[in-house]
């Protein structure tokens, strides 16, 4: 069929670009490398690589990793539970991407994070109670899951359940109550208009390999 005008041409340019440049986590070198030595493997570094599809349960093979960095891409699917065989993880990443589902109980076996990193997505459901076994983590990002509800566990620090929302959005809780036979209640909080402490923006930067002038404007953080 042929094009109607040169703005048509223009977009299938456009699709076509942006199809040439998406990539899954199972097409990067890096992680490639990993899969074939995973012994060496302590760090994975894939944030800000215009990433699509899903996370694959292989990652959790990679039982050496201190650093899984996955955040800023188009990733969808859910958490796989085999990253709770990561038992050496420190610092995890997700964020802003367009993942769904619940998060996995097995994370709770993670006892060295100190940096979880899970917002921005499209996850439901509540915290898992076990999460109260993370004593180390001082910085959990869970804001911007439209679908996340019920209470904080007891045992979950204060400053872990979400330190960058305002305590009077959150409160002592996620959200709403779950419900059983309706659709996941909304989390009723503003936390994209609070800034991130600059100490867990920096690590976010030297995760990814950044310099603050390189940030994208698609980083700014406005108001919901």
């Amino acid at each position: 069929m042929a094009l109607r005008s040169m703005a048509e041409l223009l977009m299938v340019i456009a699709i076509t670009a942006r199809s040439a440049t998406a990539i899954t986590i199972e097409q990067q070198p890096a992680y490639q490398s990993c899969l074939a030595t995973p012994s060496t493997c302590t760090s994975l570094n894939l944030a800000i690589a215009q990433m699509t599809g899903t996370i694959p349960s292989e990652l959790g093979l990679l039982t050496n990793l201190g650093t899984l960095a996955i955040w800023h891409n188009q990733l969808t699917g859910t958490i796989p539970s085999e990253l709770g065989y990561l038992t050496r993880l420190g610092f995890l990443s997700t964020w802003e991407n367009q993942l769904t589902g619940t998060i996995p109980t097995d994370l709770a076996t993670l006892t060295l994070l100190y940096a979880m990193h899970l917002g921005r997505n499209q996850m439901t459901g509540p915290l898992p109670s076990e999460f109260a076994a993370l004593t180390g983590v001082n910085d959990m990002l869970l804001c911007n899951n439209s679908g996340l509800c019920g209470d904080v566990p007891p045992g979950v620090p204060l400053h872990a359940r979400a330190p960058h929302c305002t305590t009077a959005t959150l409160g002592t809780r996620l959200g709403s109550a779950c419900p059983t036979s309706s659709p996941t209640a909304p989390l009723s909080q503003d936390c994209c208009s609070v800034m991130m402490q600059e100490t867990v923006f920096s690590c976010m930067l030297e995760s990814a390999g950044l310099q603050q002038s390189e940030i994208p404007d698609s980083w700014c953080l406005k108001a919901c």
